[in-house]
């Protein structure tokens, strides 16, 4: 019975936490993903002003490290400081759908009050990062790490999922009605309500425990995780990474929505398709990476991906499957990406600073992420397209294989 308690305790926590990436997948189906496009769109935002918001997360990347020195700090309270901050970031989207009603959904002051909102939302959802990466890489065992993350995205995919097509419907609904801007006010009050279940779920997480504490800041102790060469190179795959789908990903939504002139119910179809690939090879790529090894399953996956802008570039406009094609593409790959980026990640991390590493993975790249955004923005105006800036996406993420040859 010893044996197995701590083990039976192991299993329901990462049924927890299941459950907890799942309820976040509501909200980042609303607050994260292409809804979101669509609703700086329906409040007539510039391409400028998408290119602000793409970039918006890493000019406060930064705040990771804020974080990750308060878990380390303050490491017996490590479950409450990831809690809290995510309970507020969440909880942000109450104010800001009743920010559209108090601006009588007016794009006159409404706009700028939403990007001072959405960048506290994102400061303490960074904030809220590195703890929470901490506490998944103690929790999750190295042996059934790859079966585990394969299983959990599947399961947190499959909820993304029902959540697009439902809030999909739901925005297509209002738009008919002539309401779509308050339809997203509603929708932003459901994210809210996903925050509170987050919270309510990590509260009943099992904490295995984080016993260090700092007595003062010290720059070793910021910089210790650099020293490993592995580290360095997958800090390089993430920040060109990022910076590349920075480029793309934000202007491929909206050139779906502004030029194609798809329905939301239409993106939705797109994100049902680039989903049902993610979560039936999820469980594949898992096996696979356990197998073969997350360097060689992210290789590849990060091949596959640089076809996908070029793919959306040559296709007709009235070419609807070919589209369909592109987003079932893209899920299948960013899958296997996301979760051998996240294994990585989580090996890669000192024993010792898993917290202030996480963060670090962050701010390293923010800074070049940010200005890639605003930089696509400004480049999209001038070109009066995209299709520069999804040619620059893939330009700008081929580095990353030299670090990927070196990891």
């Amino acid at each position: 019975m010893m044996h197995s308690g701590p083990h039976g305790r192991i299993r329901r926590t990462l049924k927890i936490a299941t459950a907890e990436t799942a309820g976040n997948a509501v909200f980042a189906a609303i607050a994260l993903g292409p809804l979101m496009t669509g609703f700086l769109l329906a409040w007539g935002a510039s391409d400028l002003q998408l290119g602000l918001f793409a970039s918006l997360p890493y000019w406060v990347a930064f705040t990771e490290l804020i974080g990750a020195y308060c878990v380390d700090r303050f490491a017996p309270q490590r479950k409450w400081i990831v809690a809290c901050t995510g309970l507020f970031a969440r909880g942000i989207f109450f104010l800001i759908a009743g920010l559209a009603w108090c601006a009588g959904f007016s794009a006159t002051w409404f706009l700028p009050l939403f990007f001072v909102l959405y960048t506290f939302f994102q400061a303490f959802y960074h904030a809220s990062g590195p703890g929470w990466t901490a506490w998944m890489a103690v929790l999750v065992p190295s042996q059934i790490r790859g079966r585990y993350l394969g299983v959990r995205n599947r399961i947190v995919d499959a909820t993304g999922l029902i959540a697009m097509v439902l809030a999909g419907s739901a925005l297509d609904a209002f738009r008919n009605a002539g309401l779509e801007r308050q339809g997203f006010s509603m929708l932003h009050g459901v994210a809210g309500i996903a925050g509170i279940a987050c919270f309510l779920l990590l509260k009943r997480q099992y904490d295995p425990g984080h016993s260090s504490r700092l007595p003062e800041f010290k720059w070793g102790y910021l910089l210790a995780s650099l020293k490993d060469v592995r580290f360095r190179c997958l800090a390089g795959i993430n920040l060109i990474w990022l910076a590349g789908l920075t480029v793309y990903t934000p202007f491929a939504e909206a050139h779906v929505i502004k030029n194609m002139h798809w329905s939301f119910k239409g993106v939705s179809v797109l994100i049902i398709i680039s989903t049902l690939a993610s979560v039936l090879a999820s469980r594949y790529w898992g096996k696979l990476s356990d197998r073969i090894g997350a360097k060689r399953v992210m290789g590849l996956c990060m091949a596959g991906l640089l076809c996908v802008p070029l793919l959306l570039v040559a296709c007709p406009m009235d070419h609807v499957w070919l589209v369909y094609g592109c987003w079932g593409v893209m899920g299948l790959f960013t899958s296997g990406y996301g979760l051998t980026m996240f294994g990585l990640t989580l090996e890669c991390l000192p024993p010792d600073g898993r917290a202030m590493g996480s963060a670090l993975l962050a701010t390293l790249a923010g800074p070049v992420v940010a200005v890639a955004g605003l930089l696509a923005g400004w480049g999209a105006e001038l070109a009066g397209g995209y299709g520069v800036l999804f040619v620059a996406s893939i330009a700008i993420r081929l580095p990353a294989f030299l670090f990927l040859k070196k990891l």
